[in-house]
């Protein structure tokens, strides 16, 4: 199945003191799309939106998020460059595996299924030894072993610091990442959608190619309530009403024909809404309005 997508056309041209300057992207337009974890590949996180249904209240969508962004930071969100992103590290079967212990910050008073048994997600888990988690609560980590086909992602990860053992409040394996979309199994993972959050990461080697083949990871605030929620996604923590609160698991994009060279784009920008454009963007959980969002609205009228 195919995701809806929402369509954004940003706000006028706006006036920078950045550099102008323009990289010009050294990959070619119809590279194939790839991302730091090699999923399926029709996996949602590299296939385009080119023939995607335009969801019919995208023009309310749109404005939704664009006035979500003026009201809680001043019209600019962008990458959480520094924090509330999550550290992602490559691991071989050599590595040690430890026990992750689980820790009850939801107050569930019970130890979930799956955590110790079944799957058991926490159990055998290869961190490195000089492994951190992302800096902010989230304290998101992930962890990818391509020989293995498998990757962990953990939700307020934390080590230790007089036993040198890993905690952590949620998370998620997930088996055989080859042959997989890039979802966890209900209801595990770090997202509050259940998707694998690092093929929506950026990485340091896209940013120096000069293009982004993937979808890229979008946090909102205010997303819909969570009994709705749109494929990919297996579930969500949305709590909005309106109608026109994008749904978790949703794509976004950045309106096709819109002639990017109008706009007073940095590198990075331009990297960006190009692949906006291409690939969208993936609603994957909230942003409170203390954070900035991973990626958003204006970060593409910059």
């Amino acid at each position: 199945p195919t995701p809806n997508a929402v369509r954004f056309v940003p706000g006028p041209q706006q006036s920078s003191t950045r550099s102008l300057a323009r990289r010009k992207s050294r990959a070619p337009q119809d590279a194939p799309g790839s991302t730091l974890v090699n999923l399926s590949p029709d996996s949602f996180w590299t296939s385009t939106v080119d023939d995607a249904p335009l969801a019919t209240n995208s023009s309310a969508v749109g404005r939704y998020v664009a006035a979500s962004v003026q009201k809680h930071y001043g019209g600019t969100a962008a990458f959480n460059a520094y924090s509330y992103n999550v550290t992602f590290y490559r691991v071989t079967p050599a590595t040690p595996r430890v026990n992750v212990r689980w820790t009850d910050c939801q107050r569930l008073g019970w130890t979930p299924k799956g955590v110790y048994t079944e799957a058991a997600h926490f159990r055998g888990v290869p961190v490195p030894a000089d492994a951190v988690p992302a800096t902010g609560t989230d304290g998101a980590m992930a962890i990818y072993d391509a020989q293995s086909d498998q990757i962990w992602e953990f939700w307020k990860m934390a080590k230790d610091p007089a036993t040198g053992g890993w905690a952590a409040c949620w998370g998620g394996r997930l088996d055989k990442v080859s042959t997989a979309q890039g979802q966890f199994p209900y209801p595990f993972g770090v997202s509050a959608s259940g998707l694998v959050m690092s093929p929506g990461v950026i990485g340091i080697d896209e940013v120096a190619n000069g293009r982004i083949n993937h979808a890229m990871y979008l946090g909102v605030v205010g997303p819909a309530h969570s009994k709705n929620y749109s494929w990919p996604a297996n579930r969500s923590d949305g709590y909005s009403t309106d109608p026109a609160a994008p749904m978790e698991g949703q794509r976004l994009r950045l309106d096709p024909s819109l002639d990017l060279d109008r706009y007073h784009l940095t590198p990075i920008g331009r990297m960006v809404a190009e692949a906006a454009q291409r690939y969208g963007l993936s609603l994957i959980h909230i942003s409170e309005p203390t954070r900035r969002t991973p990626i958003s609205y204006a970060v593409f009228c910059l």
